[in-house]
């Protein structure tokens, strides 16, 4: 979104460190299923919750792999280690996970623009009610 579109609101729900976290939030619940279903080992959705991947790290190492995703599973595995981070992001694809994580995105924002919409509303019929005598 372009810069100067952009209230401070949105700006935190399209910013690199809020996407990171719901790609984190997106591995969890996966993580999570996947586990209850027997298909991972458990505990890697539960020491997701303590994982905290910096921007700047995943921006580094993107720079050397030319991609996001790969880039932030890294970030991530660093900080879970070998053991669990294999099996982070298993059976998903990059779309998967950006794709949900932006959906989520875009629910955040929408619910926003409504609170926006609502206040726009409300000042729009005061308006109109004030000069409603107004040829």
């Amino acid at each position: 979104m372009i810069k100067r579109y952009q209230t401070k609101e949105i700006a935190a729900i399209f910013n690199d460190e809020a996407k990171i976290k719901k790609w984190l939030f997106v591995e969890r619940i996966v993580a999570s299923v996947e586990e209850s279903a027997g298909i991972i080992p458990r505990g890697l959705s539960r020491n997701l919750l303590k994982v905290v991947v910096k921007p700047e790290r995943v921006q580094a190492i993107e720079k050397v792999t030319n991609h996001d995703v790969i880039a932030f599973l890294q970030a991530v595995r660093e900080k879970l280690g070998e053991k669990e981070g294999r099996w982070l992001h298993f059976g998903l694809t990059s779309y998967d996970l950006v794709d949900t994580a932006f959906v989520l995105s875009i629910i955040e924002a929408i619910d926003v623009l409504m609170k926006d919409i609502s206040r726009l509303k409300r000042i729009l019929k005061k308006a109109a009610l004030r000069y409603r005598q107004t040829p």
